[in-house]
């Protein structure tokens, strides 16, 4: 005998097959209990409805993207290396998805429910980085700035990054987070005073 979440789990997996085989319009109620070999009475028991079904698949998709298991990532020496971890592991989970993700964005556009869906990922997926960031600004290692909104535009980045990998099949995703974690070391490494700036001035003043 089938257990509950064995059948709702054989039901999500039919919707995201469906919607990355010909998009949302093809996630019908009758197809998707068609596809997970149920009928739609099954689908409504376990849903409700239509709506509930996508939320349940889109809840199934963003689970991939909770990084809190790297909130104890130790500092490394390179600040550049600590990004490029973080961008990686993320980049890994989101490359095998990237077209399904992208044709989600072109549902969104008539789609209120999935477009719900995207602004779920500025809110889930930065939150362990910025922690991350926020103890490296406690000793020294992270200049002062809002790490929120610092980590939000890292993986933004990133995840534009992903949506368009298939147009540079050469690059992997260790190169898109090592030139993603690069440009933004840069802009997070604290200024350092030139000591030979400092002592020219004195030079000038005698």
């Amino acid at each position: 005998m089938e257990h509950h979440g064995e059948t709702e789990q054989r039901l999500i997996a039919a919707g995201l097959t469906l919607f990355r085989e010909a998009g949302l319009g093809a996630v019908t109620t009758r197809a998707v209990a068609t596809r997970a070999g149920v009928n739609e009475v099954t689908l409504f028991r376990h849903f409700g409805s239509k709506d509930g079904l996508i939320q349940a698949m889109v809840d199934h998709v963003l689970q991939r993207f909770d990084l809190s298991r790297l909130a104890a990532v130790e500092n490394t020496v390179s600040l550049a290396d600590d990004l490029a971890r973080w961008g990686l592991a993320y980049l890994t989970e989101v490359l095998p998805i990237a077209q399904v993700l992208l044709l989600g964005l072109l549902e969104a556009v008539s789609q209120p429910t999935v477009a719900s869906w995207y602004l779920q990922f500025p809110e889930r997926v930065p939150q362990a980085l910025a922690a991350h960031l926020r103890r490296l600004q406690e000793v020294g290692r992270v200049r002062g700035g809002p790490v929120d909104t610092v980590a939000a535009a890292f993986y933004s980045t990133l995840f534009a990054q992903a949506l368009t990998a298939h147009l540079r099949p050469e690059s992997t995703a260790l190169d898109l987070a090592k030139r993603t974690a690069s440009v933004f070391a840069s802009a997070l490494t604290p200024l350092v005073p030139e000591r030979g700036g400092d002592d020219h001035h004195r030079h000038d003043d005698h």
